[in-house]
């Protein structure tokens, strides 16, 4: 991937994809990927992925223009509560992934 600040660029891709589920970020992934394939004008001129250029936070902003949250604010919340009752593990509010504890020893 191509970034010129590539922690700024992804917290801004973090910030705005707040609500996302997995699928919804595979999506926006895929969607970004093919940008650089969009750019392609004669597809018989690729001759590996070497030629096609890398993909750039222009390719996630766009993407973000198509890929959209699948769960609204109001079903998250119930998941939330859900989870809060009958999950395996507490996810505070505002936690990131990296600081949950997803029962690993």
């Amino acid at each position: 991937m191509l970034f010129t600040n590539p922690f700024t660029e992804l917290q801004r891709i973090v910030s705005a994809t707040a609500g996302y589920s997995g699928a919804d970020l595979k999506a926006l992934c895929t969607e970004a990927a093919f940008g650089p394939l969009r750019d392609v004008t004669d597809l018989s001129r690729i001759a590996s992925a070497e030629s096609v250029r890398p993909i750039s936070i222009k390719d996630f902003e766009n993407a973000l223009r198509l890929a959209r949250a699948s769960v609204d604010s109001k079903e998250l919340k119930g998941l939330e509560e859900w989870n809060k009752m009958y999950g395996s593990f507490p996810v505070e509010e505002g936690m990131d992934c990296d600081s949950a504890n997803l029962g690993e020893s």
